[in-house]
């Protein structure tokens, strides 16, 4: 009866702990002529001399992808910032949703705060290895049998190993998130004062629920509201 029981635990613990993958997005533009390049199709929309050239790239644990190139030909600065940008999705019973595109200084900042915290978490460590270090350095002044200090050598390597892992750790942790900084910082279209005759390109990024069927992405860009629909099209 016991093993029955821990045997249901344990089937319990494995399924809780399993994790569903995020669907992929297929979105297609609707009732838009678009252009194909490399598999993805681009359109181009334009208001009072504002381009846009748009696309969606993939899914991405979950958060959809779009590039987006801005071209400023009227005579006025246009001030662009992604985190404006939004889309409106039918829902039950007649509802509407809206979603805005994530603010690419709020991620690069919650980055830098991660960061910081294996840093910090990285010179704890070393000041705890720093203690450690020298309480076994007036240990071993004591009077201890063979076999004691035997086994303060296996305890001392055992340290020093668990040591070597969480600097590994950690290195690990601060280069993954620093590329994804990286990333970020190059790639992601950035709050920027777009002025007459020059163009702006980048990534913008929505978290776009799994089951849509289409969405109406708006761009209000200055005094201009441009808007593109995609379907979700399963294949």
């Amino acid at each position: 009866m016991k093993f029955k029981l821990l045997g249901l635990l344990l089937l319990v613990v494995v399924v809780g702990c399993s994790v569903s993958p995020h669907r992929v997005l297929n979105l297609n533009v609707k009732n838009q002529d678009g252009l194909w390049l490399k598999g993805k199709e681009l359109v181009k929309l334009d208001s009072d001399g504002l381009e846009l050239v748009v696309n969606f790239d993939r899914t991405i644990k979950g958060t959809s992808l779009f590039e987006i190139s801005i071209a400023n030909n009227t005579q006025e600065a246009i001030l662009i910032s992604p985190e404006d940008i939004y889309g409106i999705m039918p829902r039950k019973f007649n509802q509407k949703e809206t979603i805005h595109a994530l603010d690419p200084e709020e991620m690069i900042h919650r980055l830098d705060t991660k960061i910081e915290r294996v840093h910090a978490r990285d010179e704890s460590n070393k000041r705890s290895d720093l203690v450690f270090s020298l309480f076994d350095l007036a240990d071993s002044f004591s009077s201890k049998t063979e076999e004691e200090r035997q086994q303060d050598d296996i305890d001392r390597d055992n340290h020093e190993k668990a040591v070597a892992r969480r600097a590994e750790s950690n290195s690990r942790a601060i280069k993954t998130m620093s590329s994804e900084r990286s990333n970020l910082a190059t790639n992601a279209l950035r709050k920027t004062t777009l002025f007459p005759n020059q163009r702006i390109s980048g990534s913008f990024y929505m978290n776009i629920p799994e089951d849509v069927s289409n969405i109406i992405i708006h761009f209000p860009f200055g005094d201009r509201d441009i808007s593109l629909e995609y379907e979700n099209k399963k294949m």
